[in-house]
């Protein structure tokens, strides 16, 4: 059942492509999720992790906000599929979701006699551009992505409200299916627009499918979780918002010291809920063009940064640290 007092909008989608759990026609329903998909059982999205923690963020018995989910993800699909104008035509994520918005405050305002007003947009994206090589050379690329995308649905939500409200873009940071330059273009999205858009987190911390590419059904709430966590410190705390990510890289002889900034200190390298690597290296690499250099061991610092110790000064050329 819904704990809360969430919606979504009613509809039986054919596939989970083009509707997952979330429909998209009247009347509002309460935020149940049970959707089964293939062979694959019930699956969830982060919908109901998300807006039954941003309501829980307001009171945990009885909260005075309440939330309507619009879903319209497309599984498998690059950027030039999903944006505005897409290859997908006007039944693609972007189309649909103009439609989800139509139809909701259709229903707020019509139904419940109350406002209807877009808070912010989520995305989780990334495996298909970075397999088709999509920005990965050319990291801005992607981030105009972004920008584009975040422009374009505050844009036009703004002219469904006549409102002149700013609605940043919530995402998740991409670190599957041939991540790479991909990964670090949303990184450095969130630096450098950080009034409009926000990088909630990494999720390689939560289980995989055996795909490795998909978050198991827990996984996902959880990714909801932190989704609402980082949109109830941004929209209603008035708070700014940095992920867990390096700031200052620097060494002295085989030392490499990697300063994290981290939301809420100490750093701790976990091998409870995320597995060890087998090298024992907690998912740090250390990365050259030539040279025999290696990573030796790992260890923290201080609460704020990580040691690296390689087998002997860098020997080669563009030495990084992957991790």
């Amino acid at each position: 059942e819904q704990p809360y007092d969430n919606f979504m909008l009613y509809g039986d989608p054919q596939f989970a492509n083009n509707a997952g759990p979330v429909g998209s026609e009247l009347p509002l329903v309460p935020l149940i999720e049970t959707f089964e998909y293939l062979d694959e059982g019930l699956i969830e999205s982060p919908s109901s992790g998300m807006l039954n923690t941003l309501a829980a963020y307001d009171d945990p018995v009885t909260p005075s906000r309440r939330f309507v989910m619009g879903l319209h993800g497309m599984g498998g699909s690059a950027y030039s599929v999903i944006k505005k104008g897409g290859t997908g035509g006007a039944g693609n994520g972007y189309g649909r979701g103009q439609t989800q918005a139509t139809n909701t405050k259709d229903a707020v305002e019509d139904t419940f006699a109350g406002i209807y007003q877009p808070l912010a947009v989520t995305l989780i994206h990334g495996e298909s551009d970075a397999a088709l090589g999509n920005g990965t050379g050319n990291p801005s690329a992607y981030e105009g992505y972004l920008t584009e995308m975040q422009n374009d649905y505050e844009t036009d939500l703004n002219a469904l409200t006549g409102n002149s409200d700013h609605i940043p873009l919530f995402y998740s940071q991409q670190n599957s299916s041939f991540p790479h330059l991909l990964a670090v273009a949303q990184l450095r999205a969130h630096r450098t627009y950080d009034d409009d858009m926000y990088l909630i987190g990494p999720t390689y911390q939560y289980p995989f499918n055996a795909d490795e590419v998909h978050l198991q059904r827990q996984s996902y709430r959880q990714l909801g979780e932190q989704f609402a966590k980082v949109m109830d410190k941004v929209l209603f705390e008035a708070e700014d918002w940095d992920p867990l990510m390096p700031k200052v890289v620097a060494r002295n002889g085989s030392s490499v010291f990697v300063w994290f900034h981290v939301p809420v200190e100490p750093l701790v390298l976990d091998t409870t809920l995320v597995v060890q690597r087998t090298d024992g290296k907690y998912g740090f690499q250390f990365i050259q063009t030539g040279g025999s250099t290696t990573l030796s061991t790992v260890a923290l610092a201080s609460d704020n940064v990580v040691e690296l110790t390689l087998s002997g000064a860098p020997d080669g050329t563009t030495p990084r640290i992957k991790y």
